[in-house]
């Protein structure tokens, strides 16, 4: 049951991905590190923009995995928008 749930992250991951850069273009950086354990790892993809940034990470370990979009303002003008 593990790896099903690890192939639907995989497929989440790489759909966002693809939607993200279908709308916003290349992203400015992509990094895949091995996490704390050997067998953990993380991917994060980045998006920067004069006012805001967007990160998509995937994080996979044997016990827990996650994919998460962060949209994170970088001005106090786009603080205020939200």
């Amino acid at each position: 049951m593990e790896g099903g749930l690890e192939a639907i992250r995989a497929d989440t991951f790489s759909h966002l991905k693809a939607l993200l850069i279908e709308k916003y273009g290349k992203p400015k950086s992509e990094d895949r590190k091995p996490g704390i354990l050997a067998s953990e790892i993380d991917t994060a993809v980045l998006w920067i923009f004069p006012a805001t940034s967007i990160t998509l990470l995937w994080s996979e370990s044997p016990s827990l995995g996650f994919v998460t979009i962060r949209y994170k303002p970088t001005d106090k003008k786009a603080l205020d928008v939200l």
